[in-house]
C-alpha cells in the first residue's frame, strides 16, 4: 500500500482540513487579527496537527498489510495466513483478522468433514472387496471342479473381476499408503518372482515368454505394494503384446545412488505424442481404444504408489510397434531415509 493510495482513500478528510484552515484564516482576517507571521505559524501548527495522526495511521496500517502479504506469499497453504499474523491494533484490521481466522477455521472444519466421509467410503470399499473375493474364489473352485467347454472363458472373466476388485482396493488405499506399508530391505528378485508366479497363467495363456535371469540387488520397499505395481506393468505388457514371439525381459541396473528394475517388452509400443500422458488418470491412448479391458488406471495407480513409497517410475518407448520399457528407481542405502 503506497502513501498516495492511502491518502486518496482519505481525500474527503484532507479537503475538509484544508477548508477549515482557509475558513479560520479568513475569519482572522475579517476581525482584523490577521498578520502574516501569525497566519504562517497558525497554518504550520494546524498542518502538523492534522498530518501527524494521518502519518501515524499510515505507518501502522502499512506495516500490518505488508506483513500480511509477505506471510501470504511465503505460505504453501494459503488458508493458514490468519494463524501467522499478529492481531492488529486498529478497528478495520481487527475485522479483517477475525474474518481470516474465522474463514480458516471453517475451511479446516470442512476439510475434516470431507476427510471423515472419504475415510468412511474407503473403509466401505475395503470391506466390500474383501467380501466379494469370497464368492469369486468359490466360483473359481466350482468351475474348476465341474469343467465344461465354458470353463476357460469363465475362469478368465473371474480373474478379470478379481483384478478390477483389487484395483479398486489399491485405489481406495492409495491416498493413505503410509498407514498400510512396511518398508523392508528385500531382494528385488523376490518381488519379481512373486509377481511372475501370480501372473503365470496369464502369461502362459497368451503365449508370452519371460526372461528374468539378470536380476540382483536388495531394495527398500513394501513387498505387497511392489507386487501390485509389477502386476499392473505385467498386465499392460500382456495386454499390448506383440502378435508373434511376444516376450518380457526383467533386469536390474546397479547405479551409484540407486537400483533400477526394468521390465521391457517387444509389444505395440507408445507413440512419442502419447508418452507424456501415460500416467494421467483414465488415459488409455489410441491403443487403449482398441482394447475393451483398458481403464487407464493401471499406470496412474502404479506411478502414484511409487511416489508414495519414495520411488520413481518411468515409461519409455521408441514408438508404436517398438516395444515399451518400464523402469522403477529404488534409492540406495541412507538415501531412503531422506525420501520416507
Amino acid at each position: 500500500m503506497s502513501f498516495w493510495h492511502f491518502l486518496r482513500d482519505r481525500l474527503i478528510y484532507v479537503l475538509a482540513q484544508i477548508a477549515v484552515l482557509v475558513f479560520l484564516l479568513l475569519f482572522m482576517y475579517a476581525f482584523d487579527s490577521f498578520s502574516a507571521p501569525a497566519a504562517a505559524l497558525f497554518g504550520i501548527l494546524y498542518f502538523f496537527g492534522a498530518a501527524v495522526p494521518l502519518l501515524y495511521e499510515f505507518r501502522k496500517k502499512n506495516r500490518f498489510y505488508r506483513n500480511l502479504l509477505a506471510a501470504f506469499d511465503q505460505l504453501d497453504k494459503k488458508n493458514l495466513v490468519g494463524e501467522l499474523i499478529e492481531p492488529p491494533d486498529f478497528a478495520e484490521g481487527e475485522i479483517l483478522y477475525d474474518l481470516l481466522t474465522g474463514t480458516n477455521k471453517a475451511y479446516l472444519d470442512e476439510i475434516s468433514r470431507y476427510r471423515r466421509a472419504q475415510e468412511e467410503y474407503r473403509t466401505y470399499i475395503e470391506l466390500w472387496i474383501h467380501e466379494i473375493k469370497t464368492p469369486i474364489a468359490s466360483a473359481m473352485l466350482t468351475i474348476e471342479n465341474h469343467g465344461g467347454e465354458a470353463q476357460p472363458l469363465l475362469l478368465e472373466d473371474l480373474l478379470h473381476i478379481e483384478e478390477y476388485a483389487m484395483q479398486a482396493l489399491f485405489y481406495a488405499r492409495s491416498n493413505s499408503v503410509e498407514k498400510d506399508y512396511l518398508i523392508q530391505e528385500i531382494p528385488v528378485q523376490d518381488v519379481c518372482f512373486r509377481a511372475l508366479r501370480k501372473n503365470a497363467k496369464l502369461l502362459i495363456d497368451n503365449g508370452i515368454s519371460v526372461e528374468a535371469s539378470d536380476i540382483s540387488g536388495n531394495v527398500f520397499c513394501d513387498s505387497k505394494w511392489m507386487v501390485y505395481i509389477l502386476d499392473q506393468l505385467i498386465s499392460n505388457a500382456v495386454k499390448y503384446s506383440a502378435p508373434d514371439h511376444a516376450r518380457i525381459v526383467f533386469g536390474t541396473m546397479d547405479k551409484p545412488n540407486e537400483i533400477v528394475l526394468y521390465l521391457m517388452d517387444n509389444g505395440m509400443g507408445i507413440s512419442s505424442e502419447e508418452l507424456p500422458r501415460v500416467f494421467d488418470k483414465g488415459y488409455t491412448g489410441s491403443l487403449g481404444r482398441t482394447h475393451e479391458r483398458s481403464t487407464g488406471m493401471g499406470l496412474f495407480l502404479s506411478n502414484k504408489l511409487c511416489n508414495k513409497l519414495g520411488l520413481s517410475l518411468e515409461i519409455a518407448s521408441e514408438g508404436k510397434g517398438k516395444g515399451t520399457t518400464a523402469a522403477i528407481h529404488f534409492p540406495k542405502g541412507s538415501m531412503i531415509n531422506d525420501v520416507m
